[in-house]
């Protein structure tokens, strides 16, 4: 039994051997969105090795949750994040990059959760929810411009195209879709 007031290394690592948590994420987590909580809590633990208290670790914790939520006030700034990220939370304007089809759905990907994955991204947007893909050229599928199909399941159109001069077989210009919300 390890005591409260021992290190908070000690005490993480008590925790993760009592649970199993660990060897539950290491075992059941492959390289989807949770393999990342694997890294989280090696991180965790590798942080708290700094403190000799469980509170010397929690103020400096807390100090930098303050600093973050002062700093994600500020309107002039931009977020770049994974979408899996922001589930939650709103933004004036969301841009969705390379949402495309063969990336958003992903290829052999399962598509119920790659539309909830789609549906996260665009409920992010409060005012505008700006999508961008390379448009396809594709004489053997001429339905297939490039978009997601996720855009044509819920009747979104290309409000802009944009010729970015890039002349490949398979790449012709970038399309920008607007979706005022």
């Amino acid at each position: 039994m390890v005591e409260a007031s021992a290190r908070p290394t000690l005490i993480l690592r008590s925790v993760l051997d009592k649970t199993g948590l660990q060897d539950w994420f290491n075992k059941k987590v492959g390289d989807d969105e949770d393999s990342q909580s694997v890294s989280n809590i090696e991180a965790v633990v590798g942080f708290s090795v700094r403190f000799a208290t469980t509170e010397d670790m929690m103020d400096v914790v807390e100090t930098v949750e303050k600093h973050r939520k002062s700093v994600s006030r500020k309107r002039d700034s931009v977020i770049i994040s994974t979408v899996h990220k922001q589930k939650g939370l709103e933004y004036p304007a969301v841009y969705l990059i390379q949402a495309g089809e063969g990336l958003l759905p992903a290829k052999r990907a399962d598509l119920h959760e790659e539309r909830r994955v789609f549906y996260v991204a665009a409920t992010r947007a409060k005012d505008e929810l700006w999508c961008s893909f390379v448009r396809q050229d594709d004489p053997d599928d001429p339905d297939n411009d490039g978009q997601s199909s996720f855009f044509r399941e819920i009747g979104l159109k290309p409000s802009r195209t944009y010729d970015l001069g890039v002349k490949t077989d398979a790449i012709s210009v970038g399309t920008q879709m607007g979706l005022s919300v």
